[in-house]
């Protein structure tokens, strides 16, 4: 899974372990900031000290889901790691297309999974959403100031 942080522009995630990267599109190059594992939710290894500190500060947020269950028509009631909770509608997310249009079929939709290890909401291993998105949807808080939207990135509404 590929989402944006505080210490790159980019994480990849392959299970406890995390990256944190940069891509040079015009060159074809990917940068690499730094690797290391997550340990109930700290980073650890070989790290830079401030890389440490800010990851362990996002983490504080608790973004990750832990739970999660199907309430109606394309709604979940998703819940936290720090026990938040709310109803999340994935029908604007369905719509959109792409990786999400597959979630349309209902029965597909409801075979939803918690990857534990990772904290995100996932389907067959294959479409997840970035826990991050899914606490603003449930919550109502605005996304952390280190994600950019779709929007932003793309210059669409």
């Amino acid at each position: 899974m590929l989402r944006g942080n505080p210490l790159a522009p980019w994480e990849l995630r392959a299970g406890r372990y995390r990256a944190f990267y940069r891509v040079l599109e015009d060159e074809a190059v990917v940068l690499v900031a730094a690797i290391g594992h997550k340990e109930h939710h700290l980073i650890e290894g070989k790290l830079a000290p401030r890389i440490v500190a800010l990851w362990n500060r996002r983490i504080a947020m608790s973004y990750d889901v832990i739970s999660a269950e199907y309430v109606g028509e394309y709604k979940l009631k998703v819940t936290f790691e720090n026990q938040r909770q709310g109803i999340v509608d994935f029908l604007s997310l369905i719509r959109k297309g792409g990786v999400f249009a597959k979630l349309e079929d209902m029965e597909c939709f409801k075979r939803f999974d918690v990857n534990a290890e990772l904290g995100v909401l996932t389907w067959g291993g294959e479409v997840d959403i970035a826990p991050e998105t899914l606490y603003s949807r449930a919550t109502g808080e605005p996304l952390p100031e280190w994600m950019e939207s779709k929007e932003m990135l793309t210059g669409t509404a």
